[in-house]
């Protein structure tokens, strides 16, 4: 007989003769594919998924603008979303000099990602 894998399973299907009269013939080699979900929040982390196949699953992130650490990505339980961990939002900001004699300062944004500070001359 000529057998292959269903949809949503993979592998190298085998087919075994019977044993006996009536008996049933055997068949192997076919696995369920599981596939890791994307978790519903990847906020401050940018993805990248390159299989969602547990036995194959290959995600990578890093922290996303604004946020700072070590992305890890850890694989699914059966169809469950596989986790991210690792990134914080980034609160570092700037101190403003002592000294701002003879400068006119529009102070935007003093956090470090995304520093926004105009300065010109005092009238």
């Amino acid at each position: 007989a000529d057998v292959t894998c269903a949809d949503g399973y993979t592998g190298e299907p085998k087919v075994e003769p019977c044993s006996a009269d009536q008996a049933p013939y055997t068949l192997s080699g076919c696995e369920k594919i599981i596939l890791c979900l994307t978790p519903e929040n990847t906020e401050g982390y940018e993805v990248t998924e390159n299989s969602l196949e547990k036995g194959t699953f290959s995600v990578s992130a890093k922290c996303g603008p604004g946020y700072i650490g070590e992305a890890q990505v850890k694989a699914c339980a059966d169809g469950a979303p596989y986790a991210l961990r690792g990134c914080e939002p980034d609160r570092r900001t700037c101190g403003v000099p002592e000294d701002t004699t003879g400068y006119a300062l529009q102070a935007k944004s003093l956090q470090i990602f995304n520093f926004e500070v105009k300065a010109g001359c005092a009238e």
